[in-house]
């Protein structure tokens, strides 16, 4: 037996998933079910080969922070405005998420679920994984699209409405308190976002002679970003596509996303 340690369990990783992936891609079937199956396979439902799941779990919202932080990079706000897609997205991924919640704790009060699972079961079927949803829309190439963009803007409001429920369901009573909590926080990561944009011109235009300083300069503008989601108790999802969208204006931004999107790879 071989002792387990993070490169052993990496290595086991990464194989593993290569074959699954060049056999979904003979078939033509996305590479995330492959990694999804690879998962399953090594996990504690499979052969149980990869013992450190906490850390790999830990590598694996890295990953997550990654791609998020590559889609805000692609986001023009002046685009986004002058087309409302804003707007479009706001009020469909509200629409989404009430119809969906209502319809899933119906259906299953319906079949006699109590109202407390009934409400856990409502918001399961009203959610979607954004890291899953926005990983198939970059490998098609779809980002960018008019529909790709209403996407994102969808899943990105369903992770900030998500905070809502959880705030109330964490409470022994139901209060407005928690409601107003999550709202300041949200207001203090925009803000955050907005006054960031005024300044970094110049940090960035000096960074940007040197190709490896540009780089680590924007990982550490994610990950501050990221960081201090996590801290307010936020998606760290939400966290690095605010990131993202805060440096999308430079005028270095492919520079960066052709740095992170090989470590948001692997």
């Amino acid at each position: 037996m071989i002792e387990s340690n993070i490169l052993i369990d990496v290595s086991i990783i990464i194989v593993t998933a290569t074959v699954l992936a060049y056999i979904a891609r003979v078939l033509r079937q996305p590479l995330t079910a492959a990694y999804v199956i690879a998962g399953l396979a090594l996990g504690p439902l499979g052969w149980s080969l990869v013992k450190d799941a906490t850390t790999i779990a830990s590598i694996s919202e890295i990953g997550v922070v990654f791609l998020l932080f590559i889609v805000g990079l692609q986001i023009n706000l002046s685009e986004l405005k002058s087309a409302r897609l804003g707007l479009v997205a706001t009020l469909g991924g509200a629409l989404q998420v009430i119809l969906t919640f209502a319809f899933g704790f119906l259906l299953t009060k319906a079949i006699g679920f109590t109202n407390i699972n009934a409400v856990y079961a409502g918001l399961i079927v009203a959610f979607s994984s954004t890291m899953i949803v926005v990983k198939l829309l970059s490998d098609r190439e779809e980002i960018n699209s008019l529909h790709g963009r209403i996407i994102v803007g969808i899943l990105l409001v369903q992770d900030a409405l998500v905070l809502f429920p959880l705030a109330f369901l964490s409470m022994p009573k139901i209060s407005v308190l928690p409601v107003l909590m999550v709202l300041g926080k949200v207001a203090l990561m925009l803000a955050v976002a907005y006054l960031s944009r005024k300044i970094i011109g110049r940090i960035f235009h000096y960074a940007a002679r040197s190709t490896e300083l540009l780089f680590l300069l924007s990982l550490s503008f994610c990950f501050l970003f990221a960081g201090l989601a996590y801290l307010l108790g936020i998606s760290v999802a939400i966290g690095a596509f605010l990131g993202g969208v805060t440096l999308a204006s430079l005028p270095y931004y492919l520079n960066i996303l052709g740095e992170i999107k090989p470590l948001k790879d692997f």
